[in-house]
């Protein structure tokens, strides 16, 4: 995965972070090897787990937009949606994005949201001719069932 300018600078200064935090000397090679190949703008793909999952717990955590503020958050998510994990959310949202598109021109009579766990939602949309469920959480969005009648 090649790296913008702006890219780079907020993931050495994140994976600079981490490296100071590790204690275990098998996590601190991974980061060093994640630096250096930050440094030259250029992820290989056996370095792309850690450093999506670097890049999930400074976003989720909001650390990465107190830190970069939004540009940098900006460029932060750019490429996490190059990583595995980032492109497989996008797949599961554009997936249900197409299944609501088949709700066109039906006549909306019911939309809920309701809570399915800690962190985890159902969205629901009756048409009058089926219903829709979508589930929402910390994995991304999917369809969970379609309901024609």
């Amino acid at each position: 995965m090649k790296l913008t300018d702006d890219e780079r600078e907020v993931l050495l200064a994140e994976i600079g972070q981490a490296l100071d935090q590790v204690r275990s000397p098998q996590m601190q090679a991974v980061y060093g090897e994640l630096l250096s190949a930050v440094d030259r703008s250029e992820v290989p793909d056996d370095l792309q787990e850690p450093l999506q999952n670097l890049l999930e717990i400074g976003l989720e955590s909001g650390r990465i937009r107190k830190v970069h503020q939004a540009d940098g958050e900006t460029a932060a998510l750019r490429v996490y949606r190059r990583t595995p994990r980032g492109r497989a959310i996008q797949a599961s949202a554009d997936a249900v994005n197409q299944a609501l598109q088949a709700l066109q021109g039906h006549t909306l009579e019911q939309l809920n949201v309701s809570p399915h766990g800690p962190g985890a939602y159902s969205i629901s949309a009756v048409t009058d001719q089926g219903t829709l469920l979508v589930r929402v959480d910390r994995h991304g969005v999917r369809l969970h069932s379609v309901e024609v009648g």
